[in-house]
């Protein structure tokens, strides 16, 4: 189970409404928990509260009720009513007594009595005892007498005296029965032989069954003793009168645990069996919760403040119990509550609570359900949004917004790290689309000062010792600036020390550039104003310094570069560093493949005299025919364009066309005259006709001895000299080809072969061993022996063995010639153009299929795979008659077609030619012109040719002054024939 929690994932929404639900549960039961409580105890307290105020009502009573009659009987034990000594004389002190008694009402009687036992007491009338006391209707004050004569002790006067409020006697009633002595009383005996205030314990009054107690004291004179009874049939009415719950029980209690009032007057006053009255005590207390709470109370300190919560009946019941200090003993206040009565209004309260809480919360749950789905929302567009960049797809993003503070940073943190993320790719998309060094140094500087937030900069490149810092790349506000206007970096001379530290590869971050610390960026500074820097120094993998970046912003006082931005600026010049590192080596590679390239062209045209410079000027000249193409804006070639790629290609290729020639042989290339193989072999025939004049000498002189006319021998040899001298210039001139053999030229040289010469020496010996091999496929003749002076012999034969042949699967259609040499003497002398037999020509032509099948072989990237096709096309014809694959125009790509016209031109125009004189401009553009009319030319091309101006763009740069004459290209336009 717990493993099947630890892996469970639920929705963003899910648990903030589950939480925020489960919240609002959780704070609702606490709030409805701790309201209830809190009513609890607010009711408690204020119940405590009301206590006090009841408790603090009981004491002020009881004080009034005490204090003021202490001082009333203070008052009255210093006046003469403690010194008359007959009933006339303290009818005097009425009037000051019944002013005692109205002062207060918890007064019932004041009284005087005296050592003989004489006593005056005057009591209050009222509706409810004026009946008790028999009295007349109008009573007011009843006095009570008893007075002793003087003279005879015995005589004992007992008297009721009933006077109206103005103390008018209304009554005088003779009560012999009234068997009263004061001397015997509590109150009396307590205070005669003391000088304190005494406080009598609380009773029952016989007369009018009230609750009370009595103060006395010994009059100053100590002839009498005063008393006053304090009813406290009051208390109840104050207890009653008091807002308690319903239910609630309250008694008050006195230092002596009897019970002197309460809500219940009948609680108090207890009648025996015997109708004998008594006060309540706490024992004996008919009021069972206040019993329960007392007697928890026993051993509680009766002096403080007392709360408890009991059970009676099964029922909780708050009781308290609140001392009352009075200065005649501690009294206590006893309240009891039933809880449930006393809670009323906070359950009432909890009840409501829960009802409206149980309501909020359902009304809550969609409310919280669509918060939540507010809140998470964001964060569902922050995770497709992160998806979609873990995808790398930054097309559909969507903006996202919430009123949450974090998740609204954090999007903004999101979309900063999504555009940091995107010109990340962006630049490394700039590496891998991006040809061109310059722009790519320029587009990934926009990228990084867009990225860091930085106005502009320059890229500094080291030269090739490192020693000095060229700027490479200036860039300000996405302008691109004339890097050349700032001075180079001197390595080896310069005094910043910032810089030093910035080239050891330490970053470095100065607020403003100065003449003191970098003076070697001052120019920036003068070219663009004050100007904060970061200067980085780029370094490869060998920690090699292959460059220095610097970043400017304008100079701000307040404003300066993020720290987090420099971490930022470190990572894109490590990522700047790399693409320099990695341009620099493939430039340089390019740059040697051009130098081999360029080197290879170089040695063909090195390798033979025959060839001059003509694989160094054809590159020139194709390139020169194709930015034309591309320039034109109208015409067959206005939608004609070259990519950089297919530029290189063209570049390549060009340069390579020729390539092949370095396998055919130099004697072939070479061949000046016909019998030219490694030399050239006219010598032998001179040799052998000089040979043949020897022999005529001999056999003029050998003539003569036998005796024949001198003259006539002479006259025959020297007829016979002068033949074979012009045989020999005829086969001399032969031999240079430079005219065509007709069919008569061929016959006389036939019949010159004819002639014989004796051959007296093995020409088998001293050769090597494949020219043995040739000349033993005849028998050796006996020697000596007679031969041709032409011959075509067998040995002459080179057969063509297999490496000779064609190579099949490239698309070659030629004619190979059944042997690969034929060196005959009368069969190259036969030649009827030129010095080249057909095996020779074909040896020549061979070196475009060498072209073709060395450039497949080369592992070309495919941006340059069309290379073997366009250096292996220019000997292609328009009308499919060229070699080596018979291409029409149609299958020759336009480069290819390109290159075929600047080979020619170059081959017509061309100087350096030992076998012939370079031809003027009109006549290599008639010749062409010619071409193109046979269709070896394209047309179009011909006629981009004849009006850019290249050929003469060209001459004047490669061709001789007399070469360069005057030209009407008009001549030499293609007609619509030559272009249909």
């Amino acid at each position: 189970m717990t493993s099947f929690w630890r892996n469970r994932r639920f929705p963003l929404q899910i648990q903030i409404a589950t939480l925020f639900s489960l919240l609002m549960f959780l704070v609702g039961a606490l709030l409805i928990g701790f309201n209830y409580w809190r009513a609890n105890q607010l009711n408690i307290d204020n119940a405590r509260t009301q206590y006090g105020y009841i408790g603090n009502n009981a004491a002020a009573e009881l004080d009034l009720s005490t204090q003021t009659m202490g001082i009333a009987v203070n008052l009255l034990t210093t006046m003469p009513i403690t010194t008359y000594q007959t009933l006339e004389q303290r009818f005097d002190s009425l009037p000051r007594l019944r002013e005692i008694l109205r002062s207060s009402p918890y007064a019932n009687s004041v009284y005087a009595g005296y050592a003989d036992g004489d006593m005056l007491l005057m009591r209050h009338l009222t509706p409810l005892n004026r009946a008790n006391w028999q009295a007349p209707h109008n009573a007011d004050w009843l006095v009570q007498s008893i007075d002793h004569n003087e003279q005879d002790p015995s005589q004992v006067r007992r008297n009721f005296l009933y006077f109206d409020d103005q103390l008018n006697l209304l009554r005088n009633d003779d009560k012999p029965e009234y068997l009263y002595d004061p001397r015997e009383r509590g109150w009396y005996q307590a205070s005669v032989n003391t000088d304190q205030q005494i406080m009598s314990p609380m009773y029952v009054f016989a007369s009018s069954r009230e609750i009370g107690t009595t103060l006395s004291r010994r009059a100053k004179n100590q002839h009498a003793v005063i008393g006053i009874d304090i009813s406290l049939r009051t208390f109840s009415d104050l207890l009653r009168a008091q807002k308690l719950p319903a239910g609630s029980k309250m008694a008050l209690i006195s230092p002596q645990d009897t019970i002197i009032a309460s809500l219940d007057p009948r609680e108090v006053i207890r009648m025996n069996a015997e109708r004998q009255i008594s006060m309540a005590s706490v024992e004996t207390f008919p009021n069972p919760p206040l019993s329960e709470l007392l007697s928890l109370s026993q051993d509680l300190p009766r002096e403080q403040e007392q709360h408890l919560t009991f059970t009676y009946r099964e029922q909780p019941w708050f009781g308290s119990l609140l001392p009352i200090n009075n200065a005649h003993g501690v009294f206590r206040l006893a309240i009891a509550t039933p809880a449930d009565v006393m809670l009323a209004s906070a359950i009432e309260t909890r009840n409501q609570s829960t009802l409206i809480a149980c309501l909020v919360l359902l009304a809550s749950v969609p409310i919280t359900w669509w918060i939540a789905y507010r809140i998470a929302k964001p964060l569902n567009q922050l995770r497709q949004n992160a998806e979609q960049i873990r995808r790398f797809s930054f097309d559909t993003q969507k903006p996202v917004n919430s009123i949450v503070l974090e998740i609204d940073e954090l999007a903004q943190t999101m979309n900063k790290m999504r555009s940091t993320i995107q010109q990340f790719l962006r630049i490394g998309n700039s590496l891998a689309a991006e040809r061109d060094f310059t722009t790519l140094l320029a587009g990934l500087m926009q990228e990084t000062t867009h990225l860091v937030g930085m106005a502009g900069g320059v890229i500094y490149l080291p030269d090739r010792d490192c020693t000095t810092l060229t700027p490479a790349l200036w860039q300000w506000r996405e302008e691109r600036l004339d890097a050349s206007a700032l001075p180079p970096i001197h390595l080896n001379h310069t005094t910043s020390a910032l810089l030093q530290q910035a080239l050891q590869g330490a970053m470095l971050h100065q607020h403003q550039i100065s003449a003191d610390s970098t003076p070697e960026l001052l120019a920036l500074s003068k070219a663009l104003g004050p100007l904060e820097s970061v200067l980085v120094a780029m370094r490869n993998r060998n920690d090699q310094l292959i460059g220095l970046l610097v970043l400017v912003n304008p100079f701000s006082a307040d404003q300066h570069i993020e720290p987090a931005k420099l971490k930022l600026v470190e990572a894109l010049a490590g990522n700047l560093s790399v693409t320099v590192e990695t341009q620099r080596l493939l430039q340089e590679q390019k740059n040697l493949l051009d130098a081999f390239i360029q080197l290879m062209a170089g040695a063909i045209d090195a390798k033979s005299a025959y060839t001059g410079g003509h694989c160094q000027r054809v590159p020139e000249l194709t390139e020169m025919l194709a930015e034309a193409a591309v320039e034109a804006k109208t015409g067959p070639f206005a939608e004609f364009s070259l990519s950089a790629d297919e530029r290189e290609e063209l570049h390549i290729a060009s340069w390579l066309h020729d390539c092949g020639k370095v396998t055919t042989p130099e004697f072939v290339v070479d061949k000046a005259t016909k019998l030219e193989t490694i030399y050239d072999r006219l010598h032998e025939i001179r040799m052998r006709i000089e040979v043949l004049k020897r022999d005529a000498k001999i056999h003029a002189l050998e003539q003569q001895l036998q005796g024949l006319d001198p003259s006539s021998v002479e006259q025959q040899y020297q007829s016979a000299i002068v033949q074979l001298d012009e045989d020999f210039r005829f086969i001399a001139t032969c031999n240079i080809g430079g005219e065509f053999m007709s069919d008569e030229h061929l016959q006389r040289l036939q019949q010159i072969a004819e002639r014989r010469w004796l051959r007296t020496l093995d020409d088998r010996i001293g050769v090597s061993h494949e020219e043995l091999q040739r000349k033993n496929r005849t028998p050796a003749p006996t020697l000596p022996v007679w031969e041709p002076l032409l011959a075509d012999r067998d040995d002459h034969l080179f057969p063509r063995e297999a490496r000779d042949q064609l190579p099949q699967g490239y698309g070659f259609n030629m004619q190979a010639p059944h042997y690969l040499y034929n060196r005959g003497e009368l069969y190259n002398l036969s030649v009827r153009r030129g010095t080249l037999t057909d095996e020779e020509r074909y040896k020549i032509n061979e070196h475009i299929v060498q072209t073709i099948v060395m450039l497949k072989t080369l592992p070309f990237p495919r941006n340059m795979s069309h290379v073997p096709e366009i250096a292996g096309g220019h000997h292609e014809r328009m009308d499919g008659k060229g070699y080596p694959c018979r291409l029409t125009g149609e299958q020759m790509s336009l480069t290819a077609r390109m290159m075929a016209i600047a080979d020619v031109f170059e081959a017509l125009t061309a100087v350096d030619r030992p076998y012939k004189k370079g031809k003027t401009l009109s006549e290599s553009l008639g010749i062409m012109a010619n071409m193109v009319q046979g269709q070896h030319l394209d047309p179009q091309l011909f006629a981009l040719f004849l009006s850019s101006g290249i050929w003469y763009e060209y001459a004047r740069r490669y061709m001789r002054p007399e070469q360069i004459d005057e030209v009407d290209i008009q001549r030499f336009m293609p007609t619509a024939n030559d272009t249909a």
